[in-house]
């Protein structure tokens, strides 16, 4: 009884060992593909239809990157039960 003990420990470790190296190299493909679609067509996408979401360079005009808010000022009041 004691060698079929031994044998299952060395085959549970063995499982163990194949189940580790599969999920490494499983989620480094799935990584790796939802990146470069995800990612990669959005900025594709963005940098043919010309949009920028940060203004890296300031104009010749513009001293600072600092641009002032354009939302509305709102009284505490309207913060107030909005729903």
């Amino acid at each position: 009884m004691n060698v079929f003990i031994k044998i299952w420990q060395v085959l549970k470790k063995s499982f163990l060992a194949f189940g580790g190296f599969m999920q490494k190299v499983v989620n480094t493909i799935l990584f790796t593909v939802v990146y470069f679609i995800g990612i990669g067509l959005t900025s594709l996408f963005m940098k043919l239809f010309g949009k920028k979401f940060l203004e890296l360079s300031p104009t010749k005009e513009q001293d600072s990157y600092y641009k002032e808010c354009t939302a509305t000022k709102r009284s505490k009041e309207d913060f107030f039960r909005l729903y």
